[in-house]
């Protein structure tokens, strides 16, 4: 989950020894938009016929953070500003500049 992958947990084909920390990882693991499944289900998903929203936003994701914009485009709120990984910014945009209070001369 921590290199971007698409990550499912057949909760009947796990072990564990102590219950809290059973409980423990597969909240880890849906807080790290994975799932914890049955393993009957499983089968459908492999054949497709199954399509989980939670593995198509983590792909959303991973896609979001590879698209480039026009470096030339001052007006884009994706440029030079970093985001998490839920694609939001990790500090607060710019502000627009306010105009200063000097006329502006023109020439004849």
């Amino acid at each position: 989950m921590d290199l971007g992958f698409r990550t499912i947990l057949m909760e009947d084909c796990s072990r564990g020894i102590d219950n809290d920390n059973i409980q423990q990882t597969f909240s880890n693991v849906k807080t790290g938009r994975g799932m914890v499944l049955h393993s009957s289900l499983v089968k459908p998903m492999v054949q497709g016929r199954d399509r989980r929203l939670e593995l198509g936003y983590q792909l959303a994701i991973e896609c979001r953070k590879k698209i480039l914009y026009c470096p030339k485009n001052k007006n884009s709120k994706f440029n030079s500003v970093p985001v998490d990984d839920m694609g939001r910014p990790l500090k607060p945009l710019p502000s627009k500049e306010q105009p200063s209070n000097n006329p502006i001369e023109t020439t004849a």
